[in-house]
């Protein structure tokens, strides 16, 4: 007896093998995998959408696994995520799903969940970074484990002709089975994204009204007090006990145009308290010094319901165009990673430039002329290139772009409004 005899001399081999199925087949769906196919076309309609759909059902007969098909966003709930194994954006464009829909696909992926998506699929990326990342290069065919799930894209699937051709179908196969992986049960305690809370649980208190002239930024302080800014130098601070606002601070900014007519955004920009303040009282300010044409980023003290003017420690200094409009940008903020985020905008007027043969419509001012400054921002914080010595648009005063090229950029600068830096707060 052979086998047996096998198992006197080694049965922790078989106990392990026994274990391991019972582990896997615990937690294994029951059942053919499901898939959920979505349609939704908020931007462009592919008119290939239901050949590629019958193409999907053909498939889930002829290989095992149901399809749903939907364009209702409601499927998109954590209840509904749940019953299946992947899910197919099918040439889906615009923006498709809104922020509670967002988080719970989120956590479907976190939780083990698979993703194809076919072709115009990254369409509904451009204001949704994760699914930027989920999709992964989207210039060609790939596949890619992703933030707890599956992921497979294909630029393939735009027209009737590609479901017609059965290599490309079998590539398609391939992908499906990837995304479906080993068909698992969906592990949430896996997921990372918060759900968003809804509406009807909040109700709006009114802090204060009527207090405040030109705020711009504030921060919340341990104790539940606010530090406001007001844009043209005031600092403000509510007292959560008294229920009372008074001015705890003022720094000399530049604020007002010597320019008949012209508003300017400069003066009090960004405001952000230390991660640690409630043991160093540290408060981090981005302003516009009245006195040089700069925008200054400096850490204050404030001690006794007081911004103590002379702590000022300067960390960085960003030159800027004045007597020019608009988008000025300068908010601040720590991440979860204690680094300091600034941004900087692009310091360009957004409207049409009067006389011209051609205006913007609301898109990037990129005027390249001479005696056109106040209308390219490519100049600045427009500008998504590297920055070389030497290029013309990293020389002259104004230029955050000039700063940019010594800093850490984060983030895809053509994703966001304005151009976004990181830097280790000074200790």
């Amino acid at each position: 007896m052979p086998y047996f005899s096998g198992m006197k001399k080694a049965p922790w081999i078989c106990y392990f093998a026994i274990i391991l199925f019972l582990a896997t087949g615990c937690n294994q769906r029951s059942g053919k995998p499901r898939l959920l196919v979505f349609t939704k076309a908020a931007g462009y309609h592919h008119d290939s959408i239901p050949i590629g759909v019958q193409a999907i059902l053909t498939l889930g007969s002829q290989h095992n696994f149901e399809v749903d098909t939907t364009s209702d966003t409601g499927h998109f709930g954590e209840d509904s995520l749940r019953k299946y194994s992947a899910v197919i954006f099918l040439n889906t464009s615009g923006t498709l799903l809104d922020h509670y829909h967002r988080a719970d696909f989120e956590r479907y992926i976190q939780a083990g969940g698979g993703y194809v998506g076919l072709h115009a699929a990254p369409a509904a990326k451009y204001d949704w970074g994760w699914y930027s990342r989920l999709i992964g290069g989207a210039d060609s065919t790939g596949r890619h484990e992703f933030d707890g799930g599956r992921a497979w894209y294909t630029p393939s699937g735009d027209s009737d002709a590609s479901y017609a051709d059965s290599a490309w179908a079998r590539q398609l196969l391939e992908g499906i089975e990837y995304a479906i992986g080993d068909n698992k049960n969906l592990d949430y305690s896996r997921a990372t994204s918060l759900r968003a809370p809804e509406e009807d649980r909040f109700t709006k208190t009114p802090v204060m009204m009527g207090e405040f002239f030109e705020p711009t930024e504030m921060t919340i302080l341990p104790n539940l007090d606010i530090l406001v800014l007001q844009r043209r130098g005031e600092i403000m601070l509510y007292k959560q006990s008294t229920n009372t606002v008074k001015q705890v601070g003022f720094l000399n900014v530049y604020s007002v145009s010597k320019i008949k007519n012209l508003n300017v955004e400069e003066g009090m920009l960004g405001l952000s308290k230390d991660p640690d303040f409630k043991d160093n009282h540290w408060v981090y300010i981005y302003y516009s010094p009245a006195d040089s044409s700069v925008n200054r980023l400096s850490r204050f003290s404030l001690e006794n319901d007081t911004i103590i003017n002379s702590s000022e420690k300067v960390i960085l200094e960003v030159k800027s165009q004045r007597e020019i409009c608009c988008h000025t940008g300068g908010s601040i903020a720590f991440g979860p990673d204690s680094l300091l985020y600034f941004s900087a905008g692009d310091n360009s007027t957004p409207f049409d430039e009067p006389g011209q043969a051609y205006v913007n419509h609301g898109f990037a001012p990129l005027n390249y002329a001479p005696g056109h400054l106040q209308f390219d921002a490519e100049r600045s914080a427009g500008n998504a290139r590297a920055h070389q010595a030497g290029d013309r648009r990293s020389i002259g005063a104004g230029n955050t772009a000039y700063r940019r090229s010594r800093l850490c950029l984060r983030g895809n600068p053509r994703s966001v409004f304005a151009g976004s830096y990181l830097m280790p707060a000074t200790r």
